[in-house]
């Protein structure tokens, strides 16, 4: 028995749930799917409710955008059944018989299963390169890969775990902001889960522009910071956060501050550009949170 759950924002679900339910009904398994819009404008709200007619599917909606780690809460204090699969309104499964993979390691001995993500080979218009670049190298991962170290490549947008791991951790990410990824990984470290990653990939569709991707990675990393510092991780795979702290104690991290200062500008227009260099992606995310550290916002 298993819930698949759906948070959406401003982004038609229609082709996700019909490709998901078609696979579910094929493999013969009582299940559910929950959609829960998060405040999106009425032309998807309208477009998207239409599968509250469909058995076995639901939808619902809140009044005020809350982000997808409250609206992940909504659906899973919705959901009944004891296997919780999580999946992003902007992807596409890659392969016909993705959920008989997960299905088939339900009986296994693993607390939490992630499936990966994977881009189409055609790169998007200039404005929108940065995050399929990065995505390319960083969040298609194969499976074998990823186990040699399993809490360091989280990827929430597609994965399945066991309600009794996901109700011990909650109490942890109930408040959580911008930034899931990190802090889930180290939660399920601390708490020894047992996780395995398969290449049981999904399409990543929805690449947001260059702006608004860099946007995204300096509130990703601010929430990154702001745990570290509340010392709510203390276990972690992470990095960015382990680059971080090897800078600071050599008391290095004031000059990568400064060169955040005085160049984040320049480093900006060349990662918002037609050929953003990854390199300096890197460079550019340990200024930010050096600066971040020292200074707070510019």
């Amino acid at each position: 028995m298993i819930s698949v759950l759906i948070p959406t924002y401003n982004y038609s679900v229609i082709p996700l749930v019909e490709e998901l339910h078609k696979q579910l009904e094929a493999s013969k398994c009582i299940y559910e799917i929950i959609v829960w819009d998060d405040g999106s404008s009425e032309t998807f709200d309208l477009q998207n409710r239409i599968i509250n007619h469909v058995p076995n599917i639901h939808y619902f909606r809140s009044e005020e955008h809350l982000g997808s780690t409250k609206t992940r809460q909504l659906l899973y204090k919705k959901s009944v059944f004891n296997w919780l699969l999580f999946i992003d309104a902007d992807v596409m499964p890659k392969s016909p018989e993705f959920i008989k993979t997960y299905l088939n390691l339900i009986p296994k001995d693993y607390d939490a299963i992630f499936g990966g993500y994977t881009y189409g080979k055609v790169a998007p218009k200039d404005d929108m390169v940065l995050q399929w670049k990065y995505g390319i190298s960083k969040e298609k991962t194969h499976g074998n890969i990823a186990n040699s170290n399993s809490y360091k490549v989280i990827v929430s947008s597609n994965f399945m775990i066991k309600r009794s791991v996901f109700t011990a951790i909650n109490p942890n990410i109930e408040k959580l902001g911008f930034g899931f990824d990190n802090y889930f990984g180290t939660l399920l470290k601390e708490n020894k889960a047992k996780v395995f990653h398969i290449n049981n990939e999904v399409y990543h569709l929805g690449i947001t522009s260059n702006e608004r991707f860099l946007e995204k990675t300096k509130l990703a990393i601010s929430n990154l910071l702001d745990l570290y510092q509340d010392r709510k991780i203390n276990i972690h795979d992470n990095s960015l956060l382990n680059t971080f702290i090897r800078l600071k104690t050599m008391g290095m991290s004031g000059i990568y501050s400064l060169i955040y200062k005085k160049l984040h500008l320049k480093m900006e227009r060349h990662l918002c550009g037609k050929n953003p260099s990854l390199r300096l992606f890197k460079f550019y995310k340990i200024t930010y949170m050096c600066f971040k550290s020292r200074n707070g916002q510019l």
